[in-house]
């Protein structure tokens, strides 16, 4: 029996030592900016030819990208 507890208390230490080994520290990833809060620079509308009239729905208002549509206005898929 004591033998049996020496073991046990032999591999929990081998265990809890082999968690302090040093690990590589992860690199945060770089992070990118997609939207500056304050103009559409870097931006493209992508639309259909009969569409191009269009483009300037798309605005900055308060920081936010907005599309304005006017009532009635027929358009065709026109992305940001």
């Amino acid at each position: 029996m004591w033998l049996m507890g020496t073991a046990v208390c032999i591999a929990w230490v081998i265990c809890l030592s082999s968690g302090r080994s040093v690990w590589a520290q992860e690199e945060k990833p770089e992070t990118i900016r997609l939207f500056d809060g304050k103009s559409l620079d870097g931006w493209m509308v992508k639309c259909r030819p009969q569409d191009n009239d269009k483009r300037g729905y798309w605005k900055v208002v308060d920081g936010t990208i907005t599309a304005e549509v006017p009532e009635g206005s027929k358009h065709h898929y026109i992305w940001l």
